[in-house]
């Protein structure tokens, strides 16, 4: 084989690595996204549950 061939199955080997590398980052961000919703959500509900202290027109979450 030729430098050539090594070096185009070089150039391929390091453009897979890449592409596989990115896709596993997009995967891991789109799991923390989804955490994140999820994190989100769950604090909303939990603000909605809590009682509310109101002093005059201002309102108090309770602890």
């Amino acid at each position: 084989m030729g430098n050539l061939t090594y070096l185009f199955m070089a150039y391929t080997i390091i453009w897979v690595v890449l592409f596989v590398y990115i896709a596993g980052l997009y995967r891991a961000q789109r799991q923390l996204r989804r955490d994140i919703d999820a994190l989100k959500d769950l604090s909303r509900a939990r603000e909605e549950d809590k009682p509310r202290i109101q002093v005059g027109s201002r309102r108090f979450p309770s602890s």
